[in-house]
C-alpha cells in the first residue's frame, strides 16, 4: 500500500476509535467545560462545544491567543480562502477547512469528510479529525458541575485526567457558575420560586438505549442517595448480566419494557426468567408500549403491576441545568406527595440529571425506585 494511503487509513482509523470512546450523542444539546491543558476556558453559549453527525465539534476560540501556545495549534481565516489549523512546532502540518464546499485536507493533499462549521462568527472542528492529523489528544470525562472535555498537547504537565479533575475542581466550578449567571434570566437556574415539600417522593423511570450510560445513570443517583427505575426489553436482558447486578447492587428498580399485543404475558415470563438467571431476582413491574389497554388488563389478571407516570419528560430529556431546573419547578408546584416521571433513555438525560438530584437533596425530597402499590 503506498505511503499516502496507509497514512489516510491510520488517521480514519484513529478518527474512529476517538469517536468510540465517547457517548453517542450527535444531536444531544448540553453544556460542557472545556480545557485545554491545565486551563479551564470560559464557558460561552456561542462557543459551546455540540455534536454533528457522531462527531465532537469544538471552537476556534481553543486555537487563539494564549491556548494555541499551550496546545501548538493556531488557526488563520484569511479572507475568502479555506480556514487553517496549522503547527505552530512542525511546518507543513496543517488542515485546510473550505466553508463553502465543506471539503477539509491536510498538508499532504488528504481529503477528509469532516467539515468545518460556522455559526455566527465563529468556526467549530471535529475535534477527532484535528487531533489526529495535529497531533494533540483529547477526552471526555462525566464530571461535576459538567461534562468535561480536555484538549491534551505533549506540553501537558497533569495527563492525567482523574488527578487534573481534582486539581481543577474549584476553578470548574468558578467557570460553570459564571456561564450560569451570563444565561438570561428565563434560563437560569437560580432557586426556584417554589420548592419541592420536605419527604416529597419522586419516582424517576429511565430506558436503557446502552450499558455503559445506564452505568454512568446509576453512579449519579448512588453519589446523591437516590434510586429510579430501569426499563429493560426481553432482549436487553439476554445479554445484560452486568447491568442487571449492578442495578440490583444498588437498589434501583427494574420493569420490563414490553410491546403491547397478545404475547405480553409471554414476554414478561420470559424476562423474568432471564432476570432470574442473570441476578436471581424477578420483577412485577411492566412498562407497555403501544395500544395497550388489552395487554395491560391481561398482565394485572396475572398479577403484574402495570407502570404509568404523571409526567412525561422524554420529549424535552435532562441535557442541561435549565431543562433540569424547569423539572424541578414542575415537581415544586404539584400538590402530590407521589411524582412519577419518565424521562426517556437513561443516556439523554445524564448531564442535567446531576443538577436536579442535586436540588432535590437539598429540598430534602426522596428519589426512589417505583412501587408496586402506587
Amino acid at each position: 500500500m503506498p505511503h499516502r494511503l496507509r497514512q489516510l487509513a491510520a488517521i480514519l482509523l484513529l478518527c474512529l476509535f476517538a469517536v468510540q470512546l465517547l457517548p453517542a450523542a450527535a444531536g444531544a444539546g448540553g453544556e460542557y467545560l472545556v480545557a485545554v491543558n491545565e486551563e479551564v476556558l470560559e464557558m460561552t453559549q456561542e462557543t459551546m462545544p455540540f455534536w454533528s453527525g457522531g462527531h465532537l465539534y469544538v471552537s476556534n476560540v481553543i486555537f487563539s491567543g494564549n491556548y494555541r501556545n499551550l496546545l501548538g495549534v493556531a488557526c488563520s481565516r484569511p479572507p475568502n480562502k479555506p480556514v487553517v489549523l496549522y503547527s505552530l512546532r512542525s511546518v507543513g502540518t496543517a488542515l485546510f477547512f473550505d466553508l463553502e464546499t465543506g471539503q477539509a485536507y491536510d498538508g499532504q493533499n488528504n481529503t477528509y469528510r469532516l467539515p468545518a462549521i460556522q455559526r455566527g462568527s465563529y468556526v467549530f472542528f471535529p475535534i477527532d479529525l484535528v487531533a489526529s492529523v495535529l497531533g494533540l489528544t483529547y477526552s471526555y470525562t462525566p464530571a461535576s458541575p459538567a461534562p468535561l472535555i480536555r484538549i491534551k498537547s505533549a506540553s501537558v504537565k497533569l495527563a492525567d485526567d482523574v488527578v487534573f479533575l481534582d486539581a481543577a475542581a474549584s476553578r470548574m466550578r468558578d467557570r460553570y457558575n459564571e456561564y450560569i449567571r451570563s444565561l438570561p434570566e428565563e434560563q437560569t437556574p437560580n432557586t426556584p420560586a417554589a420548592s419541592v415539600s420536605a419527604g416529597q417522593r419522586v419516582y424517576l423511570i429511565f430506558t436503557v438505549a446502552e450499558a455503559a450510560s445506564a452505568r454512568s445513570t446509576v453512579d449519579a443517583l448512588v453519589r446523591q442517595e437516590a434510586q429510579a427505575t430501569f426499563l429493560l426489553t426481553p432482549e436487553q436482558l439476554e445479554s445484560g448480566d452486568d447491568l442487571i447486578r449492578s442495578l440490583t447492587a444498588t437498589g434501583q428498580g427494574i420493569g420490563l419494557l414490553l410491546s403491547a399485543g397478545e404475547e405480553a404475558v409471554e414476554q414478561a415470563e420470559r424476562g423474568n426468567a432471564l432476570l432470574w438467571q442473570a441476578a436471581r431476582v424477578r420483577t412485577r413491574l411492566v412498562w407497555l408500549e403501544g395500544d395497550a389497554a388489552a395487554a395491560a388488563q391481561e398482565l394485572r389478571r396475572v398479577g403484574y403491576c402495570v407502570m404509568s407516570s404523571r409526567l412525561d419528560v422524554s420529549g424535552r430529556p435532562l441535557t442541561g441545568a435549565g431543562r433540569a431546573q424547569s423539572l424541578y419547578q414542575q415537581l415544586a408546584a404539584s400538590n402530590s406527595r407521589d411524582q412519577t416521571v419518565f424521562l426517556g433513555t437513561a443516556q439523554a438525560n445524564l448531564v442535567g440529571l446531576r443538577d436536579l438530584l442535586g436540588r432535590l437533596r437539598e429540598a430534602q425530597c426522596r428519589v426512589i425506585a417505583y412501587r408496586e402499590t402506587l
